[in-house]
């Protein structure tokens, strides 16, 4: 009983969430679409049995079963319902095309709102979600899950008018014979048990190659993407990236043939059942007609009540099956949608100011519990109009300490302050608009010119002057001039056909270009000549030097030489702030970052014989 009322629950709460998707306000302009297969499924329930009605009073015609009419009456009755026929007959066509046009139509609508969801959801999560294969196998199944999520939102409609249907059509039937309406209906029960255990079999396999997918889409980006195209030229690399391929693809299928072999031998055998019945009905029907018990009307009356029992009972168990098997797909859409942020977004202070002091206090932090600490009791403060530049070896910590100070992660031990106030005590907004980030990893967008560089701060966007003078500071006006639709030049030609190609260099300026466009109180530039000439190297950091004199600027770099000018240096080694001062003070000093700076001077001594 706990488990029928379980059921019960599980299926009325599908039908809810559908309802809600298929009502959802988003939705709006849509909505007459969804009013029309209502209007529809309720139309294409009537039909079939006043097609089967006429069908069975034209057979009775003809074989003579009517009496009392004149040769006359009798031609004129046939007349009209052979055009009660046609009307019917290209009724139901009608209705069937109109159902699938409106069908395609809501469900394109209703996908794109479950995927543009999606997406504000991805948008709003923590960087950290993106760290764990996890989360990717649970967006990737909710992803994959998007159009069967949709599909359930008319499914619904479907189960309950074939539902109606089958009820219509047992009654009609149990006219002419209760025991045989009964057969029919109890006959489908093994065929709808094994039908859900083979789609609770095929959804936990799904469900288990969630890893394998990924390798899978990972394999095959290799071939397609522009990213690799160079290595897999020059490297030959379809043999082994194809072979690789194909075992993990071969490893998959197999176990999905053996689990549809199984089920659909049995779900086929089990078919045989509610078959039988109905052969066993036409003979009693068929008897019925030779001893003049029923007439031949009677015969393809009730003959085509079966058959809509037979269908309806199938369409019903089909319908009930994919819906059951929607509720697993909701559930992992609402737990995907239902992920919570780790970095909680209940401040209420806004930061506005333009003169900032942050100050770390006895920071650390580790990206897992089971993984050692990044960042080991460090403190120190960057302020105003001052310039900040961190130092270390690779991966000593130093682009953690700018997701820190962005609330991209928050630190395990310790606080940030910024002008006093904790970090977490301002609201995420305000925080991350104070700051213009260039990452080491940056991003780049196949967008026109304006667009790549104005994301950083879109409501100027229309700016143009804004975005010319960002360029300006980026150093990339000197390549903008080759470009004959300027600003609206779009970059590569896989957004638009259009598009032009740069180099390392020049994604660099224009990710610069993006960094000051910004024009917020920090500026934080991690590595940002990696890419650039010697030339171009020193238009930066001289136009870096001008444009912030009066901000507060974070600088990561491994070109020492560019930052001999800053006010502070912090030296990280093992995730520690082993040293800190002015360039003078550090050369002083002769430890680390004096070690460092002489090594990379060296290479640049002219040797003499």
């Amino acid at each position: 009983m706990k488990k029928m009322m379980q059921k019960l629950d599980d299926f009325f709460s599908i039908i809810l969430f559908c309802l809600q998707v298929s009502l959802n306000s988003t939705t709006k302009s849509f909505r007459k679409y969804f009013v029309i297969n209502i209007m529809l499924a309720v139309f294409s329930v009537i039909l079939p049995f006043i097609q089967i009605y006429l069908a069975s009073r034209i057979i009775g015609l003809l074989s003579g079963n009517l009496t009392g009419l004149l040769k006359s009456e009798n031609i004129s009755v046939f007349l009209y319902l052979c055009i009660g026929s046609l009307i019917t007959a290209v009724s139901i066509k009608i209705a069937d095309d109109s159902k699938h046009y409106v069908d395609a139509m809501y469900n394109d609508a209703i996908n794109n709102h479950i995927k543009v969801m999606m997406m504000e959801k991805a948008s709003n999560l923590d960087v950290c979600f993106f760290d764990s294969p996890a989360f990717y196998n649970e967006m990737r199944d909710a992803t994959n899950n998007i159009p069967l999520i949709a599909q359930n939102s008319f499914q619904m409609f479907d189960l309950i008018k074939f539902f109606i249907q089958f009820t219509i059509a047992i009654i009609c039937l149990s006219s002419c014979s209760l025991l045989f309406a009964f057969l029919l209906a109890i006959s489908i029960i093994p065929n709808v048990i094994l039908q859900k255990k083979q789609f609770h079999a095929l959804y936990a396999w799904q469900r288990g190659i969630l890893g394998d997918e990924r390798k899978l889409y990972y394999l095959s980006e290799i071939m397609f993407s522009r990213t690799y195209v160079k290595d897999t030229k020059l490297f030959n690399l379809f043999p082994y990236i194809g072979e690789k391929y194909k075992n993990v693809w071969n490893m998959i299928f197999a176990v999905k043939k053996k689990i549809s072999f199984r089920y659909t031998t049995l779900v086929a055998a089990s078919s045989f059942l509610p078959e039988a019945c109905m052969v066993m009905f036409l003979l009693r029907l068929g008897i019925g007609v030779i001893s003049n018990t029923y007439t031949l009307g009677d015969y393809s009356y009730y003959t085509g009540i079966a058959s809509q029992v037979l269908m309806c009972m199938y369409l019903v168990v089909q319908n009930f099956s994919h819906l059951m098997d929607g509720k697993s797909r909701i559930e992992n859409y609402r737990r995907f949608m239902n992920w919570e942020n780790k970095i909680k977004d209940d401040g209420d202070v806004e930061f506005h100011a333009n003169t900032v002091v942050m100050e770390f206090r006895n920071v650390s932090f580790r990206y897992a519990t089971d993984q050692q600490y990044i960042l080991r009791n460090i403190s120190f403060t960057i302020c105003s109009p001052n310039k900040t530049a961190i130092v270390g070896e690779n991966g000593s910590g130093k682009s953690t300490i700018v997701k820190l100070m962005t609330r991209l992660y928050d630190p395990n031990e310790g606080d940030i302050l910024l002008n006093g106030i904790n970090l977490k005590r301002y609201t995420l907004k305000s925080v991350r608009k104070c700051f213009s980030m260039m990452f080491q990893d940056y991003s780049t967008y196949a967008f026109n010119v304006r667009e790549s560089v104005a994301l950083s701060n879109y409501d100027k966007l229309s700016d143009d002057n804004f975005v010319y003078k960002a360029l300006a500071k980026g150093d990339a006006e000197t390549f903008l001039s080759k470009f004959a639709s300027g600003l609206d030049t779009y970059l590569t030609k896989q957004y638009d056909e259009s598009g032009v190609e740069l180099s390392g260099g020049e994604w660099q300026k224009i990710c610069a270009s993006r960094t000051f466009f910004r024009d917020a109180p920090i500026l934080v530039m991690d590595e940002p000549s990696a890419s650039l000439d010697a030339i171009s190297e020193d238009r930066l950091f001289h136009r870096l030097e001008m444009e912030y004199v009066n901000k507060c600027a974070v600088l990561i770099s491994h070109r020492l030489a560019n930052i001999i000018n800053v006010d502070q240096i912090l030296v990280l080694e093992r995730g520690e702030i082993t040293e800190r001062g002015t360039h003078c003070e550090l050369m002083k000093k002769n430890g680390k970052y004096a070690h460092l700076f002489n090594l990379q001077a060296k290479k640049y001594e002219t040797k003499t014989v």
